[in-house]
């Protein structure tokens, strides 16, 4: 067969993966929440992207590449997010707290 046609598949394959993180990350945006988003399984994914990088690179498998990239990158958004709505909703949740002591 044809080595273009799994290289076609590869590049598409390596598409849908990038596309795959964006409707969490919208609704993580939207709602302003992460409760059903393991941030240890965020962390993982993020380890393994490192891990990745320098076998892609030196195997030059781009469709990988660009998928590691992508996927490390939305990982880190999520993470940079996580900690954001973090110290936002800890922000607003002590001052009640306080109120309610007094």
């Amino acid at each position: 067969m044809n080595d273009d046609i799994f290289l076609i598949f590869g590049y598409i394959g390596s598409a849908n993966a990038c596309l795959m993180m964006l409707p969490q990350i919208y609704l993580t945006i939207k709602k302003q929440t992460m409760e059903d988003i393991s941030m240890q399984t965020i962390s993982m994914n993020l380890i393994t992207q490192i891990l990745f990088l320098p076998y892609t690179i030196h195997n030059k498998l781009y469709p990988f590449l660009t998928v590691n990239i992508f996927l490390a990158t939305f990982d880190i958004s999520l993470i940079f997010i996580y900690f954001t709505i973090y110290n936002k909703n800890s922000e607003l949740k002590e001052p009640l707290l306080h109120s309610s002591n007094a």
